[in-house]
């Protein structure tokens, strides 16, 4: 070959190398602009999933694997729960339960303070990643009827800077039910040692059945757990013993009507979860009836009411100076002049018990047609609908 011909054949491979280059990147951008605009789409539409590693699944996943991974996720109750987490938005989630969470084992621990009970949690369920402890909230609550006579159960969850997830619960030996979890109380999220997306996740998430503040059964009876001030409740006596935090999941799973939570928590020494602080019960059926349960100087009280915040109610029900807080006091004038409500009205008077502003969650279960509509982080303006079973 002369050597005139050489330059224009290097020529000409370098022209082939730097188009092939332009090309190729050309098609990478085009896939990265693609996969933006389909992300976008899923969060748009919140429609966007986690899986084991905290990032979006592919929906439709129609092949083989898809098909073999959807048949193991049916066969493994801890595989199955966890592909039902769903991100809602910013720390907020929902999320349906089958594994078994040890329930009888737990009521037979006889658990009496919030060590012991992180340690079982930590123990039983997590497989040794550790939970979180309790949190003192304000609150606040009330019962309803709507224009068809179903009773409405609505809760303000007071608190920020925290994680919320919604739970459907399906245990194989209790009733169905769902709740609302502060993720928190089992060291996820914000404040916490480890995030949604973290490897410790998933052993964390086998706990979120203890997890929550309030909720509804398939029996149309819901229970909230709320703060109070006052000195701790410490029963000892020849009864089992129960944490008070713990005491919504276990009527939910066990009881079906008012009266049945009351008969029950009569059976057990009650203990505040912490030295710290107390709290009571504010349980309610789709009968219409509600009661708030405390515990003063070793004994149960039952107080006979539609609405509750955080202070002690029995002894003083008569006498209560209202003003004492203004949530209370709202509650109570509103109550009286509007004797039916629908959902948006309940929550339009959600909105104005908010404490100090803010509430994580405002919650209205509906115990005769059991749905749950909730806004998050004062946003009133979106409300999330969730039903306990598919078919509602």
């Amino acid at each position: 070959m002369k050597k005139r011909y050489i330059p224009i054949i290097i020529i000409a491979a370098l022209v082939v190398v730097v188009a092939s280059i332009i090309i190729s990147r050309n098609f990478r951008q085009r896939k990265l602009a693609e996969n933006e605009i389909n992300i976008e789409t899923s969060e748009d539409n919140n429609t966007n999933k986690i899986d084991n590693t905290g990032c979006a699944k592919e929906p439709g996943n129609t092949d083989d694997q898809g098909n073999a991974d959807d048949q193991d996720n049916a066969d493994d109750p801890a595989k199955k729960t966890l592909s039902s987490l769903e991100k809602l938005g910013d720390n907020l989630y929902r999320m349906d339960n089958y594994t078994d969470y040890k329930m009888d084992e737990f009521l037979s621990a006889n658990i009496n303070d919030v060590d012991k009970f992180d340690a079982w949690l930590t123990d039983n369920l997590t497989g040794g990643v550790p939970t979180s402890s309790d949190r003192n909230y304000g609150c606040s609550c009330f019962t309803t009827k709507d224009s068809d006579g179903n009773t409405l159960y609505a809760r303000n969850y007071d608190e920020d800077n925290t994680g919320s997830l919604v739970l459907r619960n399906y245990p194989e030996d209790g009733y169905a039910s769902i709740g609302i979890v502060d993720l928190y109380h089992l060291n996820l999220g914000p404040s916490c040692d480890y995030a949604m997306d973290s490897p410790e996740a998933d052993s964390l998430l086998m706990a979120t059945p203890f997890g929550i503040c309030d909720g509804m059964n398939e029996k149309g009876l819901a229970v909230s757990v709320l703060s109070l001030d006052d000195p701790i409740v410490v029963n000892d006596s020849a009864k089992g013993d129960l944490l008070l935090y713990a005491c919504p999941r276990v009527l939910l799973d066990k009881c079906a009507n008012v009266d049945e939570a009351v008969a029950f928590l009569s059976e057990y020494d009650m203990y505040s979860p912490s030295p710290r602080h107390s709290y009571h019960l504010f349980i309610g059926d789709n009968t219409g009836k509600s009661v708030i349960v405390e515990w003063i100087d070793g004994q149960m009280h039952v107080v006979d009411g539609n609405m509750v915040a955080n202070f002690i109610l029995y002894g003083v029900e008569d006498t209560l100076p209202y003003d004492y807080d203004h949530r209370y006091l709202t509650m109570q004038n509103q109550l009286k002049e509007h004797p039916a409500y629908t959902i948006p009205e309940a929550m339009d008077l959600l909105s104005m018990l908010k404490q100090l502003g803010y509430s994580r969650w405002s919650a209205i279960y509906n115990l005769d047609t059991l749905s749950l509509d909730v806004c998050f982080d004062s946003d009133f303006e979106t409300t999330y609908s969730f039903t306990l079973f598919e078919n509602n």
